[in-house]
Formats: C-alpha cells, structure tokens, sequence
C-alpha cells in the first residue's frame, strides 16, 4: 500500500518537476525572442 503510494508521488513530482523545466524553457526562448525582435526593431 504505502509502497504503492510513495511510487505515485514520485512520478508525480518528477512530472511537476519537468513540467516546470520546460515552462521555464519557453518563457526563456519568448523573453529571448522579444528581446530579439525589440533589437531588430520590429
């Protein structure tokens, strides 16, 4: 049971955690990307 349990929270996290990783990832390539297009001044 517990065993059971301790297995579904960890999945968990390790989903959260790459879900994470790969929100910060996209807000980093769309701040990059203004950042880009305000330089190239569009």
């Amino acid at each position: 049971m517990f065993d059971n349990v301790f297995n579904s929270v960890t999945a968990l996290s390790e989903f959260l955690a790459n879900l994470l990783k790969s929100s910060i990832c996209i807000l980093r390539f769309n701040i990059g990307q203004q950042r880009f297009l305000s330089i190239a001044g569009i």
